[in-house]
């Protein structure tokens, strides 16, 4: 992020740089008045609650995450193959005491342990290789909207597969060739 921001500031001019940022942070404050959102935040906070309770959304991306992890070390560079890997996660948290979870076959719900499961490493690589050399063609032509529509789903990317849906897929792909192919003038 900080990175992000640096960049920005060098692009953009720091009065408009600062709006941004002030309007992010507005954000969330007013999010916290929200008591759901509130309960979210708090519980990404606490560690134990995470451990100990599966039954939120947060709890659950943490014990798949950890299983996940476990899985990667077997087959760290070309994963357990496309088909396999839902099935391995599955299998990993029956194993580990959460038949609860294991039962409904979950999906990592972050899409690069997905793909390292996948593919492994290797995969991995390919795939951020392949967006990052698209990242830099933006940057090279300009098009600070394509590359922070693209940084964007990266930062989604680490809290949901979104790739791994059918609807993400199409979402992405039809905003990503738009973005690629559009004439700037």
């Amino acid at each position: 992020m900080f990175i992000i921001a640096l960049y920005f500031l060098k692009t953009i001019q720091l009065k408009k740089f600062g709006y941004v940022f002030f309007g992010i942070i507005l954000l969330f404050g007013v999010s916290l008045l929200i008591p759901k959102a509130k309960d979210h935040y708090l519980e990404i906070i606490n560690v134990s609650y995470k451990t100990e309770n599966i039954e939120t959304s947060t709890s659950i991306r943490y014990v798949i995450w950890k299983n996940s992890i476990n899985l990667i070390q077997n087959y760290p560079f070309f994963g357990y193959s496309i088909g396999d890997s839902n099935e391995a996660v599955s299998n990993e948290l029956m194993i580990n005491g959460y038949e609860k979870l294991g039962v409904k076959k979950p999906h990592c719900h972050n899409q690069y342990l997905d793909i390292i499961l996948s593919v492994g490493f290797v995969g991995l690589f390919i795939f951020l290789l392949s967006w990052g050399i698209l990242l830099i063609d933006f940057i090279n032509h300009k098009e600070y909207f394509s590359f922070c529509f693209v940084l964007f789903f990266f930062c989604i990317f680490l809290s949901e597969s979104y790739i791994y849906r059918q609807n993400g897929i199409i979402l992405f792909s039809l905003i990503t060739s738009l973005l690629i192919f559009k004439k700037t003038d």
